[in-house]
Parts: C-alpha cells; structure tokens; sequence
C-alpha cells in the first residue's frame, strides 16, 4: 500500500484528512508534521510516496519544504495547498517543484481522485 505524510498545521485538518484517506484511499498515512521541517524530517524517516503539505505554515512553510524534499527525494509526489487560487500560489508550487496544486477548503473526494491519478502506473514508470 502506498503511503502519506500530512503536513498542515491545524491538527484537525490533519486528523480529519487522515481519517478519510485511510477510509476511502489507496493510501495508509503514515505521519502528521505540523510544519515544514517536521515533513521534511519525515520523509527522511518514513520515505513516503506522497506528501500533502499546506502552503502557509510555521516554522518552515510548504514551499521551501517542498523544495527540500524534491531535491532529495525527486520520486515523492508532493501536493501543496492553500487557500486561494491566485496564480502567484500556482506559480510559486511549480517553481517548488509540487507535482499538484489544490485549493482549501480541500474537497477530499476530488483529492483521492488525485492520489489515484498520482500513483498510476504513468506517473511511476
């Protein structure tokens, strides 16, 4: 089963996120960082497939995290969001090297869709 790190840092985001992708996703979460340098901390840790990770965060915020773990780790998906749409957001998760770029509040169904997409054979050949 592939595996998650959720990085946000409200806890119930992160707790009701989780919740759902264990129940309705191909995949298990597997660690919840409340800022930037805990996720990239994690990944080191846990080498998971995907990282969903906010924007704006303390500490270290989602873009510079984003950076660090795909200069590292190239073959983890990284899903950044915020909560606009604006297109500095989406040019700045580019620039970061995030593999896709999501609008709050999340719609989680959407989200597994993503996921699925992610983790097809396509994208890991």
């Amino acid at each position: 089963m592939s595996s998650v790190i959720i990085a946000d840092d409200y806890a119930e985001l992160r707790s009701l996120v989780a919740a759902f992708l264990d129940a309705y996703s191909p995949v298990k979460v597997i660690g919840e960082a409340k800022h930037g340098s805990e996720a990239v901390e994690m990944v080191e840790q846990h080498k998971p497939q995907i990282v969903l990770m906010d924007i704006l965060m303390p500490v270290m915020d989602g873009l510079t995290a984003t950076r660090l773990i795909k200069e590292r780790h190239p073959h983890v998906f990284v899903i950044l969001y915020s909560g606009g749409d604006d297109e500095e957001n989406i040019r700045k998760s580019k620039e970061a090297g995030a593999d896709l770029y999501l609008t709050k509040p999340l719609d989680l169904e959407k989200l597994v869709v993503q996921i699925k997409r992610l983790l097809s054979p396509a994208n890991n050949g």
